[in-house]
């Protein structure tokens, strides 16, 4: 019988001395086809835009709107309009959702103090190891799907309002890709300047513009000081009824490459997002939320645990609810730890035990923990 070789396995693997220098390090990583983990870790919550908590596929027009949870659709200084919406649509990376814009109202030109755009915000906890601010900031690359119009389009990266620092980089859709499920790359370095949060405050922010007046234009390729969200060459967006522009499958390296995009686990990114929002609701009647106690006939508590600490203490907003019949009309709450307590307030409480539920009559109910930047 004749034997068969075996494999060099360790050699194949390493193919070096030892694991304990940054050489060999990145060597055994090469041999495996691996990246180092701050390179392949996503920094981006909610880019496969499977969770939108708040509003569901509901479209609306309204500045301040969050088509899917981390994502939020701003604008100013516009006549024209665009109907935005988390959309059922399988993108190239897997992800059963992206987000919309529609242009419903036309603006043919953009006055210098208009702007209009997607943005998502990062906590400065997450993003603390980009070590921005200092001389050992890092590059991070941008990585994103996008459907839009023939043009050149632009992203803009700024920080807090004590960093006052922005980065604006373009990007093109050529012709033959206008209408067509696309992926961009934009490599950005660390900035060295600024005061970059690291703690709960805006840490980093993303923004991709629809349109950009001259007021919120900036010179593409370099850190500046100044609040910007667009370049002088970006695409009107809101130049013609029924432009679409979709994003989809969004993530945010380390480093200046980006690995093959990869969507998420739902429950954690559930989680992440529950940070900056948690949010129940119901269409139906007399479904209990709480145990309560009225303290007088205009004034409740009642205690939520929730499924992850808030990002900070949040901003309470409330309809449909009551305590035992009596309506609740308004609400604010104090956090330890992952404990929310609830006083709210409203008329024609019974004084003693009870229980918040959503209203009988009509039915459905919600209320709302926003702590988002």
């Amino acid at each position: 019988m004749i034997a068969c070789p075996q494999p060099d396995l360790g050699s194949f693997l390493l193919k070096t001395y030892n694991l304990f220098d940054v050489p060999d390090k990145a060597q055994a990583r090469a041999n495996l086809g691996v990246q180092p983990y701050n390179e392949s870790y996503n920094y981006v919550v909610n880019g496969a835009m499977m969770i939108s908590q708040e509003n569901g596929q509901t479209d609306s027009i309204a500045s301040g709107w969050y088509p899917v949870d981390m994502f939020s659709y701003v604008g100013g200084g516009i006549s024209g309009a665009a109907s935005v919406q988390q959309l059922s649509k399988a993108t190239p990376g897997g992800s059963p959702y992206r987000i919309r814009a529609t242009v419903t109202s036309a603006q043919p030109s953009i006055a210098a103090g208009g702007f209009l755009q997607f943005y998502h915000a990062l906590e400065g906890f997450d993003v603390a190891d980009l070590l921005f601010g200092t001389s050992a900031a890092k590059t991070v690359t941008l990585r994103f799907g996008v459907n839009a119009p023939a043009g050149t389009w632009s992203a803009t990266f700024d920080g807090p309002p004590a960093a006052g620092r922005s980065y604006t980089a373009e990007y093109t859709i050529s012709a033959a890709e206008a209408g067509k499920d696309v992926v961009r790359y934009i490599t950005v370095p660390g900035d060295v300047s600024g005061a970059w949060a690291k703690d709960n405050m805006r840490g980093l922010l993303v923004h991709w513009a629809l349109v950009s007046g001259a007021n919120y234009q900036q010179a593409p390729g370099s850190w500046t000081a100044g609040g910007f969200c667009g370049s002088p060459n970006q695409f009107n967006f809101l130049g013609t009824v029924g432009n679409v522009f979709e994003l989809f499958d969004v993530a945010l390296y380390q480093g200046s490459s980006a690995p093959a995009y990869k969507v998420p686990n739902y429950q954690q990114e559930l989680l992440k997002c529950q940070r900056q929002a948690w949010i129940w609701s119901t269409t139906a009647a007399v479904i209990r939320l709480a145990i309560s106690y009225n303290d007088t006939a205009a004034g409740t508590q009642f205690v939520i645990p929730l499924p992850t600490m808030m990002r900070a203490t949040p901003t309470l907003i409330v309809s449909g609810l009551t305590s035992n019949g009596g309506a609740i009309s308004s609400a604010s709450a104090s956090m330890v730890g992952n404990i929310m307590a609830v006083a709210a307030a409203g008329s024609g409480f019974a004084v003693g035990a009870s229980q918040i539920y959503s209203q009988g009559a009509g039915g459905g109910g919600f209320l709302k923990a926003l702590a988002r930047l």
